[in-house]
């Protein structure tokens, strides 16, 4: 705060990317300034961060990359993913989802 007038920030990268009033050239602290929402170009960024971290932690495997002819005979060990269900923690949460249903319905009734 400044003389009781708010101090804007209007420098910087991010002010000048999401400015909309770079027509008018509107003077710095004056209402004349406006700038656009941010919020997809985060939302946008935070998804391709996303994906990058994903790919980067996944293991690719090189099932392209195969020998077309054996002989003899051998043994092949397939990994196969087996997932383990715990149905007390479903219940308690479908439970909570229930009971938070049931606390925010009245709040719509008139």
């Amino acid at each position: 705060m400044s003389d009781g007038k708010a101090v804007e920030l209007w420098q910087g990268q991010m002010a000048h990317t999401y400015r909309a009033d770079k027509a008018t050239y509107a003077l710095p602290g004056t209402d004349e300034m406006s700038w656009r929402d941010p919020a997809p170009d985060i939302i946008a960024t935070i998804r391709e961060m996303t994906f990058r971290v994903a790919l980067a932690k996944s293991k690719p495997s090189n099932s392209s990359q195969f020998q077309e002819t054996m002989m003899g005979t051998g043994e092949q060990t397939v990994v196969v993913a087996v997932y383990e269900s715990h149905y007390v923690y479903l219940g308690v949460a479908l439970g909570i989802v229930v009971l938070t249903v049931a606390a925010i319905l009245p709040l719509f009734g008139k």
